[in-house]
């Protein structure tokens, strides 16, 4: 399987400033991205509600929101809370976004990986990474798929990583993909990754690091990169100290949903140390690249992410806030 190469390390990750064409676009186009990741899609799509389906940013001090959907914040409002689950575009509409951008490149262009963020049943996942590499050869820039294992906002739904026994499901559903595009002589080695879930106690690290090592012993592993972490879901705003109204609304009904910006920042920071630790343990393992992700916005949470071993960064929140100018930001002070 071919290696991920993202340079400059920085890039947005699937979050509400990755969904349209203009969005990708401008993120593409931006010279300071080293790659560029869509809004996790469905094959079939997500039936998306903008009167259920919302993002807001707020004060984590005395949280005070912003308006619910608009990226619009005051400077102290470093914290999202959403409960936007997955994209309303298809795989197949993202696929003609990229073709778009592809074919509107001029011939100088510096080429950067495109990460076509996708979820759905294991099945599902075999029949994506299929298209994606049918869809390789159409488009200039190299392809990689994410597997979106974690969102915490879908009612009924477990994140997959959690569960030792759910994540071998895909692990294996992607090695018979695999085998089944190797025979078929179709096989371009695109990258796949995993995004996991926060993680809060040890027996959820070890339950990925089996799973992985179990794969790899028996058939081989078949990811090339895990992304660390999504947003914390179980979390809560009100509109006041008095009343129990919920900022948001949801699929579930409660206004709970999936936090992230600068109060996750701390558990990211711990996800990716602490994976890449336990990686870096066992020889199988340690080729597995790491994307930090949660509360970065400026050099110093680059710089922090950096050192607990993320091989690069990515940022959401912080696009609705600062624009996809905080890839500039951030860029100009790497050396």
């Amino acid at each position: 399987m071919k290696t991920l190469h993202i340079n400059p390390p920085l890039l947005n990750t699937p979050c509400p400033w990755a969904k349209t064409l203009d969005q990708l676009r401008e993120l593409y186009h931006c010279k300071s991205t080293g790659a560029v990741t869509t809004r996790t899609s469905m094959i079939d799509g997500f039936p998306d509600d903008p009167a259920v389906n919302q993002f807001v940013f707020f004060n984590p001090s005395d949280h005070s929101p912003s308006i619910p959907n608009l990226s619009e914040s005051t400077p102290d409002q470093t914290a999202t809370l959403n409960t936007i689950g997955f994209s309303p575009f298809t795989l197949d509409e993202y696929l003609s976004f990229i073709q778009t951008i592809s074919d509107e490149l001029p011939a100088d262009f510096q080429l950067k990986p495109f990460i076509v963020s996708v979820t759905g049943t294991p099945e599902e996942m075999g029949k994506a990474y299929e298209k994606i590499t049918a869809f390789q050869p159409k488009v200039k820039m190299d392809l990689a798929m994410e597997i979106n294992l974690s969102c915490p906002n879908i009612p009924g739904k477990i994140s997959p990583a959690y569960d030792r026994d759910e994540l071998l499901t895909y692990l294996n559903q992607l090695n018979q993909t695999i085998a089944q595009l190797k025979q078929a002589n179709q096989y371009l080695e695109l990258p796949i990754g995993i995004k996991t879930p926060p993680f809060t106690y040890q027996e959820q690290y070890d339950r990925v690091i089996d799973a992985l090592l179990s794969i790899s012993q028996q058939q081989g592993l078949p990811i090339q990169f895990i992304v660390s972490t999504n947003t914390l879901g179980s979390s809560l705003l009100l509109q006041s100290q008095d009343l129990p109204n919920t900022v948001l609304k949801s699929m579930a009904g409660t206004g709970i949903g999936g936090m992230a910006g600068a109060p996750i920042h701390p558990l990211a920071l711990g996800n990716v140390y602490t994976l890449r630790k336990m990686l870096d343990q066992h020889p199988e393992l340690q080729s597995l690249q790491l994307i930090g992700v949660g509360g970065v916005s400026d050099i110093g949470g680059y710089q922090r992410m950096k050192a607990v071993g993320a091989y690069a960064v990515g940022i959401a929140s912080a696009i609705g806030s600062k624009g996809v100018g905080v890839f500039d930001e951030i860029h100009q002070h790497i050396s």
